[in-house]
């Protein structure tokens, strides 16, 4: 069974050389590589470790909602093996996804990865461990014509890691979630990153009490207040 990595990338000149690496070693059948508006060394370093890689330049930001679905649904796309796999500059992959990647045959497949050494690797570690919390993080696997059938991806309020967790859960598709030890390179988030994740909470009806909960535990305060400001915009339409 062959796979394509999918790998949207914006001035990331810096962390791709510590993350292509990764992506490398999993010997992947294919890789697209979507060059989104660069103005960095970014496709000099593309193609520099991986020069057999499909390069595609992105010259506009395109009419999406969200620019990240147009670009992961352009690569899908473009894919031609069977299963993709949808990568992050700046997470670098565990090698065990080699020997794991054949459950995305037939599932939604959701690998675990870990914010670089900080509070949040210990909370996220600990999350990850409990039987009852279903998690699904941006390194995702799944069957590519499903991207067809039931729109994991699409122009859509919900960014793309949450729209495929939404579809999986709408259309009931099997899934599977490995604990892997994958690590996301970057410090940390912008507080506009985390005001959408809140968003999201609330578009997906998640609780009040639990956002909250799960912003004061990992010392994000922006999670909570992009909650509340969603749930003034669904108050006042």
């Amino acid at each position: 069974m062959g796979f394509t990595i999918v790998l949207p990338v914006h001035n990331e000149e810096q962390m791709l050389k510590r993350t292509l690496a990764s992506m490398i070693r999993l010997k992947p059948d294919e890789m697209i590589i979507l060059l989104d508006r660069c103005t960095d060394r970014s496709h000099e370093v593309c193609e520099h470790f991986v020069p057999d890689a499909r390069l595609v330049e992105v010259k506009e930001q395109s009419d999406w909602r969200h620019h990240i679905n147009y670009l992961y649904a352009l690569g899908i796309e473009l894919a031609e093996e069977p299963v993709v796999l949808l990568a992050q500059a700046d997470v670098s992959l565990d090698p065990r996804i080699r020997e794991l990647i054949r459950y995305a045959e037939d599932h939604v497949v959701s690998f675990r990865y870990l914010p670089y050494l900080g509070w949040n690797t210990f909370t996220i570690f600990v999350q990850s461990l409990l039987p009852f919390v279903r998690r699904l993080s941006g390194v995702l696997a799944f069957p590519r014509d499903w991207q067809f059938k039931y729109k994991l991806i699409s122009d859509s309020e919900l960014e793309f890691d949450t729209e495929v967790g939404y579809k999986v859960q709408k259309y009931g598709l099997p899934f599977i979630y490995f604990r892997t030890a994958c690590w996301n390179l970057r410090y940390k988030y912008g507080p506009e990153r985390l005001y959408e994740v809140g968003r999201a909470r609330r578009l997906l009806g998640r609780s009040l009490w639990r956002t909250a909960l799960n912003s004061q535990v990992r010392l994000q305060p922006p999670v909570l207040i992009g909650y509340l400001r969603a749930q003034r915009t669904v108050k006042s339409t």
